[in-house]
C-alpha cells in the first residue's frame, strides 16, 4: 500500500515529486504494459494541499477520496485467492482478500490494515510527518490522506476507503467481519485528525452496502450495518453502477421514461438472472421472500426500503429478534460514484470500462462495443431529474435520502481537455477515452434535438416538433442574421434529417427507410397531350467528384478545420460545403461521407391525380414501377397535385457524437522542464588541449531542440534525448585488480533498450564518479537492466571508486554535445539554463562547475619499491591521458613540458607522513626519512602519487599501499 511514481526520471517544477516521505528517488516505479506505465503515479502531497486549497478559494466544498490502484502485472506469480498461482491482471480493488491458509481471517486483515494510528502523525509546515511503525498499511495510507487535508484546513468530508468488498464481507471464524470492525476503528482516528466540523463515510459497492448471503449458507447478514451506525460515520457512501435496461440488438434506443423505470425496478429489482445463460435466454427470476415477506433485502437496487427499514438478520433461515445496529433513515446516502459508460447499451451494465490490460474490462450485455454518447448522456440524465424528485425525506433530521449535490459524477478528469484524450504520447489511457466514462468535452454536448428547439424559441416558433431527432454536437454558431427556416434548412441535409409539414405542425425526423405508402406509374399522373403529365429529369453533372466539409473545430481551440472526401459524380468539380457546427474530427467525417452519398443526381415532377394527391403528405415515400424509392418534397398547387420527388435519401451511418480521437492531433506540447547534466569528462571523451564540457538532457515527450545557455549565451543545442538513468545497487571501489569482468545494475529513464556494449558516465552531485564501459546488457523487470563485463576507471584514476545507489548514469553517445566555453569559465561555478527552443520558459537552471578534467594527467601505474643501500627505490610508469594506444610512439605522450610529481608517503591508516616534488618517474625514500617518519624500517609502505598538469593543477592520484622489495 505504497506510494508509486511512474516514471523515476521526470524533471518537475516548482518542485520535486514527494509523497509520504518518499522521493521519486526512492518510490516503487508503476509496472508497465508495453513499455508504457500501467497508471500514474500517486499525486504529489504538496499538490493535494494545493487542489484542496484552490477548490475551496472558488467557493466548492471537496471530498478528499483516497484511491487504492491495484498494480498487478500479468503474469505476476502471486498466489491467487480461488487457487493457484497467478493473480488477475491489474483487477479492481474490491478483488482484495484473504487467501486460505495457515493465517487466520483475522490476522490477514489486521496485517493489511496495519496499526499507524491519529498520534504517529505531525505536521512540520504543510508537510505531514510520520513516526510509528514501518509499514506501508492501509491506516497510514488513510491518516496520511486525512493529514494532508488537514494541512489545507480541512475538507468537508473524506472517506476512509471504498468498494473493499472482498475483506468487508469475509467472514471470521466465529462469524465475525473483522475488516469492518477495522474500518470503524479507522474512522474514529481519522476523526481525531480531521475533528467534528469533517463529514466522514466510507463508499461501499453497490453489491456491497445492504444485505449479504454468505455463499452456501442461509444466512443472511448486514455486514456494514456496524459501521454505518457508528457514530463517527456521517453519512453512507455508495459507488452506484447497478443495470438500468436489459436491451437486445435490434430493440430501440431509450428514453428518458424507460431509464428511469430501471432505477427502482427491472433486474436487480424485480428479477435477476441466475447464469449468463440465462441472461441470453431471458430467463427471469422473480426476487421474492417466501414467509418474512421482504424482498427488499434482496433486492440490490432498493436502497429507498434499505433506507428506510429495520435490518433484522438470518442465521440458518431463521429471522433474529434483534435488530441490527442501524437506525431508519439516520443518515443521508451520497452517491459518491455515478456514471455509464459512452458505449452502445451502457445502462445494461454500467460498472463495465474499456481497458484491454485489466481483467476487468469488458463491454455491457449485448453491447456491439461503438461509442455512444447520447446514452451516457441520458441515462445520467435519467439519474440525476428522478432523484431530485422522488428521494424521500428523512423522518429522523429532516434531511433528503439522496441529496443532489451529494451526486458525484464519474468521471471528471484534471487532465486537460482535449490535450487528454489525445496526447498518446503523454498518456496512454487515451484510447480508452472514447467509450469509457469521461465526461470532459462530453458534459457540454448539445443534443441535435435541443438546438432545433431552440432556434425555434427564439423565432417563437411552437410548432416545431424534433422529437425525432437523436445526436449531439458541442456547438453551434449563428454567425449573420438569418431566418429560422434559413437555419434549419441549412442543417437538415448535412445531418440526415427530413422536415416534414403537418396538420399540427413542422415535424422534423432523422431520415430513415419507412415502408412505402403506395406505388406509383405513369397512370396515376393526369393527362397532357395525350401523355403521362410527369418526368425523370437526371443530372449527374451536379454531383460533385470531391466534397469538402468546414466546421468548427473544438479540438483545435475553434479553428475551422475540414474533411476532405470522394463524391459520387464525375463531374470533376468540387463542392465545398461550411457549417456553423462545433464538432470533432469523427463527426465532420460522418457529416462529409453522408453528404457525398445523399446530393440527388434524378428528380421527378408532375401532376397527380387530385384523388391520389389527397392521399399522400410531403415526406412520404414511394415505390415506382421500377422498384426504386422515392420521397415526396413538395406537393404544390391549388389541390397540392404538383409533385416533385427525389430518389429516398439514406440514413445517416453514423451518430453524431463528441470526443473523437484525432491520429495526428494539432495540439501544443505538454512537456515539462527538460534534465540536464554538464559532464566533466577525462581524455579521450573530449579534447586534452582545449577540453569542453558534454551536455545532455532529457524530456518526455521530446520537444525538440533544447538550448543550454550559460551567463545567458548560447553554448550549446541539444538535438535528441540522451539516455540515462541510475544506478539501482551501488558499487564497491574497485581497485586496480578487481575492476574488470564487474556488474552494473540500472533503472533507466524509458523502456528502450540500453546498446548491447558501450561507455557511460557515472555522476552525483559534485560531478562525475567514474567512467565504465560494459560488453553485454540482460533486462532484469521494467526499465532495469544488468550490464555485465563492466570495465571501471576509464575517469583518469587509479581504480572505480565506491559509487552510491541512485548514482546519475548517462550513456556517452552522439546525443552528447560539447559546450561552447569560453577558457575563462574553467573552473569557475556559474548557472546553465536549459529550454526547449519553441518553449523557452520551460526552463531548467543549474548551477555547475567545468575543471576540465581532460586536461589533468591520470594516475602513474606499475608502481613498484624495492629497498637498497639507501633507502626504498620508488618508480612508477606514467600513464597517458589522450590517445596513447599507438605503436609506433617510443613513449606515450605527454600534456607538459616537464615531467614531475608529488610523492605523499602515508600511515598505515592513509594519514600524510611526507610529500615531495620529484622530477621524473622514480624517486628514492632515504631510509633516514623513513625512520623518522614510521620509527623502524617498513615492509609495506602507503604511498600517493599524481602528475603536476598544466598551469601547476595535480592531475589523478595513485594510491596503493605495496609492500617493499629487497634488491638482490
Amino acid at each position: 500500500m505504497s506510494p508509486r511514481v511512474d516514471q523515476r526520471f521526470k524533471p518537475t517544477r516548482p518542485r520535486s515529486w514527494q509523497v509520504a516521505g518518499l522521493s521519486r528517488g526512492n518510490a516503487n516505479l508503476v509496472s508497465s504494459v508495453d513499455g508504457r506505465p500501467a497508471y500514474g503515479g500517486t499525486p504529489e502531497d504538496a499538490s493535494v494541499i494545493e487542489a484542496i486549497t484552490e477548490l475551496k478559494a472558488r467557493g466548492h466544498q471537496v471530498t478528499l477520496n483516497p484511491f487504492v490502484m491495484m498494480d498487478v502485472p500479468a503474469g505476476n506469480g502471486l498466489p491467487n485467492p480461488q487457487g493457484g498461482i497467478g493473480q488477475p491482471a491489474y483487477p479492481w480493488r474490491g478483488r482484495i482478500t484473504c487467501i486460505s491458509g495457515p493465517t487466520t481471517t483475522e490476522a490477514q486483515i489486521a496485517a493489511f490494515f496495519g496499526t499507524a494510528a491519529a498520534s504517529h502523525f505531525s505536521l512540520r509546515g504543510q508537510e505531514p510527518i510520520y513516526s510509528g511503525p514501518a509499514e506501508w498499511s492501509y491506516r497510514r495510507f488513510i491518516l496520511h490522506q486525512a493529514m494532508l487535508a488537514k494541512a489545507a484546513c480541512g475538507v468537508e468530508s473524506f472517506l476512509i476507503g471504498s468498494e473493499l468488498v472482498g475483506l468487508t464481507q469475509r467472514r471470521s471464524s466465529t462469524g465475525q467481519f473483522p475488516a469492518v470492525t477495522a474500518l470503524k476503528a479507522l474512522a474514529a482516528q481519522v476523526r481525531l485528525i480531521l475533528g467534528p466540523q469533517t463529514k466522514i463515510g466510507y463508499a461501499a459497492d453497490w453489491t456491497e452496502y445492504g444485505g449479504y448471503n454468505p455463499a452456501g449458507s442461509q444466512d443472511l447478514c448486514f455486514p456494514l450495518d456496524p459501521l454505518w451506525a457508528d457514530p463517527n460515520l456521517d453519512f453512507i457512501g455508495l459507488d452506484w453502477y447497478p443495470p438500468m435496461t436489459d436491451r437486445r440488438q435490434g430493440e430501440p434506443e431509450p428514453d428518458l421514461a424507460l431509464l428511469q423505470a430501471g432505477i427502482e425496478g427491472g433486474e436487480g429489482f424485480d428479477f435477476y438472472y441466475a447464469s449468463e445463460a440465462e441472461r441470453l435466454a431471458r430467463t427471469r427470476i422473480p426476487i421474492t421472500d417466501g414467509a418474512y415477506q421482504e424482498p427488499w433485502v434482496w433486492r440490490v437496487k432498493d436502497i429507498r426500503s434499505f433506507w428506510s427499514q429495520t435490518h433484522f438478520e438470518r442465521i440458518g433461515g431463521q429471522w433474529l429478534t434483534a435488530p441490527t445496529p442501524w437506525v431508519p433513515q439516520s443518515k443521508p446516502i451520497r452517491l459518491m460514484e455515478l456514471g455509464f459508460p459512452a458505449v452502445d447499451k451502457a445502462a445494461n451494465r454500467p460498472s463495465v470500462f474499456p481497458d484491454p490490460k485489466s481483467s476487468e474490462a469488458g463491454l455491457p450485455p449485448f453491447s456491439t462495443g461503438s461509442r455512444d454518447d447520447g446514452e451516457q448522456r441520458l441515462a445520467l440524465e435519467a439519474c440525476l431529474s428522478y432523484w431530485l424528485d422522488h428521494s424521500p425525506i428523512s423522518a429522523v433530521n429532516g434531511q433528503p435520502m439522496i441529496a443532489p449535490e451529494h451526486i458525484f459524477l464519474w468521471t471528471w478528469d484534471a487532465r486537460p481537455y482535449p490535450h487528454f484524450p489525445q496526447l498518446e504520447a503523454v498518456w496512454g489511457d487515451g484510447a480508452h477515452a472514447a467509450t469509457g466514462h469521461w465526461l470532459a468535452g462530453r458534459a457540454g454536448i448539445l443534443p441535435l434535438r435541443e438546438l432545433l428547439v431552440g432556434i425555434g424559441a427564439r423565432a417563437g416558433l411552437s410548432f416545431l416538433n424534433p422529437d425525432g431527432v437523436s445526436g449531439f454536437i458541442e456547438g453551434y454558431v449563428v454567425e449573420t442574421p438569418a431566418t429560422a427556416r434559413a437555419l434549419i434548412d441549412q442543417l437538415l441535409q448535412p445531418l440526415g434529417l427530413e422536415a416534414r409539414p403537418r396538420f399540427e405542425g413542422l415535424e422534423i425526423v432523422e431520415i430513415s427507410t419507412p415502408q412505402a405508402v403506395c406505388s406509383l406509374a405513369a397512370s396515376d399522373f393526369q393527362l397532357k397531350d395525350g401523355a403521362a403529365d410527369m418526368s425523370r429529369i437526371v443530372q449527374p453533372q451536379e454531383a460533385p467528384s470531391h466534397l469538402s466539409v468546414t466546421t468548427y473545430a473544438s479540438e483545435r481551440d475553434y479553428e475551422p478545420a475540414n474533411y476532405r472526401v470522394e463524391g459520387t459524380g464525375s463531374s470533376g468539380l468540387s463542392l465545398s460545403v461550411s457549417l456553423p457546427l462545433v464538432v470533432d474530427g469523427e463527426s465532420r467525417q460522418a457529416i462529409a461521407h453522408h453528404l457525398a452519398r445523399a446530393i440527388p443526381v434524378e428528380r421527378m415532377q408532375g401532376r397527380l391525380t387530385p384523388a391520389l394527391a389527397a392521399c399522400l403528405q410531403v415526406g412520404d415515400r414511394f415505390e415506382w414501377v421500377d422498384g426504386t424509392q422515392w420521397r415526396i418534397d413538395r406537393l404544390e398547387g391549388p389541390w397540392a397535385q404538383e409533385l416533385v420527388a427525389t430518389p429516398a435519401p439514406q440514413p445517416r451511418l453514423a451518430k453524431l457524437a463528441s470526443h473523437a480521437m484525432e491520429v495526428q492531433p494539432q495540439l501544443p506540447w505538454l512537456v515539462a522542464p527538460p534534465d540536464l547534466v554538464v559532464l566533466d569528462l577525462p581524455s579521450p571523451f573530449t579534447n586534452v588541449q582545449a577540453p569542453k564540457p558534454l551536455i545532455g538532457a532529457f524530456a518526455s515527450p521530446w520537444p525538440g531542440t533544447i538550448e543550454v545557455r550559460l551567463a545567458g549565451q548560447l553554448v550549446a543545442r541539444v538535438e535528441r534525448p540522451m539516455t540515462y538513468g541510475r544506478l539501482v545497487e551501488p558499487l564497491p571501489v574497485a581497485p586496480i585488480s578487481c575492476r574488470l569482468a564487474q556488474i552494473c545494475v540500472v533503472e533507466f529513464a524509458t523502456s528502450e533498450a540500453p546498446p548491447a556494449s558501450g561507455k557511460a558516465a557515472l555522476y552525483g552531485p559534485d560531478g562525475v564518479m567514474d567512467v565504465l564501459s560494459w560488453s553485454d546488457a540482460t533486462w532484469v523487470a521494467s526499465q532495469t537492466w544488468r550490464l555485465q563485463g563492466v570495465v571501471r576507471g576509464y575517469h583518469g584514476g587509479a581504480q572505480g571508486p565506491a559509487v552510491p545507489i541512485a548514482a546519475g548514469f548517462v550513456l556517452l553517445d552522439d546525443a552528447l554535445v560539447p559546450a561552447d566555453l569560453d577558457s575563462s569559465l574553467i573552473g569557475v561555478t556559474a548557472e546553465w539554463t536549459a529550454a526547449p527552443s519553441a518553449l523557452p520558459d520551460l526552463e531548467t537552471r543549474l548551477e555547475a562547475r567545468f575543471s576540465g578534467s581532460a586536461a589533468l594527467p591520470w594516475s602513474p601505474c606499475h608502481l613498484r619499491a624495492r629497498r637498497n643501500q639507501s633507502g626504498i627505490q620508488l618508480s612508477w610508469v606514467r600513464r597517458a591521458s589522450g590517445d596513447g594506444d599507438s605503436w609506433a610512439l617510443p613513449e606515450v605522450p605527454s600534456v607538459v613540458a616537464t615531467e614531475s610529481y608529488i610523492v605523499t608517503v602515508q600511515s598505515s591508516t592513509g594519514v600524510p607522513l611526507r610529500s615531495i616534488e620529484v622530477e621524473g618517474p622514480s624517486y628514492l625514500y632515504p631510509t633516514s626519512n623513513e625512520l623518522a617518519d614510521f620509527g623502524a624500517v617498513q615492509t609495506e609502505i602507503s604511498l600517493s602519487i599524481c602528475q603536476r598538469g598544466p598551469f601547476g593543477r595535480l592531475g589523478y592520484c595513485l594510491e596503493e599501499r605495496i609492500s617493499v622489495q629487497h634488491m638482490s
